[in-house]
């Protein structure tokens, strides 16, 4: 008797079917959900940056300074700000001096020069403020008379 040989079983994978474990069907549900959720989170993201960047283009066009215009409300102010620190100096240098003009009392202005150094400062403070106040107001209608004539 002549005996049959046995072929031996098809192992390969593409006939295989996967086993599934109650674990693996629960990591394989919750990462589809959460890429899911990242697909999600990712579209809103996207959607408020695409209304961000919309409401910049709008305030960009909306905006009716020129480059020239900000540099000039930038400039201006500082310079004339400067200008009129440097000056309050020389005023006050000139004042200071009449009221000391001999090198003999140094002791005497040792004593008071911290207040008035304090003084210097102050005084400094507040009219180089008025100043660049005034200054940038007069800017600012240097400027918008400037808008309106490219108009």
């Amino acid at each position: 008797m002549a005996r049959k040989l046995k072929t031996a079983p098809d192992l390969s994978m593409a006939t295989a079917k996967p086993v599934q474990s109650a674990h693996t069907r629960d990591t394989n549900e919750k990462l589809a959900n959460l890429d899911n959720t990242t697909k999600e989170t990712v579209q809103r993201i996207d959607k408020v940056n695409n209304k961000i960047t919309d409401l910049r283009e709008q305030q960009r066009m909306r905006d009716p300074d020129t480059l020239g215009d900000k540099a000039f409300k930038l400039a201006f102010p500082a310079l004339i700000g400067m200008v009129a620190g440097k000056a309050f100096q020389s005023v006050w240098n000139l004042v200071t001096n009449k009221v000391h003009p001999s090198p003999n009392d140094d002791e005497a202005d040792r004593k008071q020069g911290l207040l008035m150094s304090v003084l210097f400062a102050a005084a400094s403070a507040a009219f180089s403020t008025v100043v660049t106040t005034y200054s940038d107001k007069l800017t600012q209608s240097i400027v918008g008379r400037l808008q309106r004539k490219r108009k």
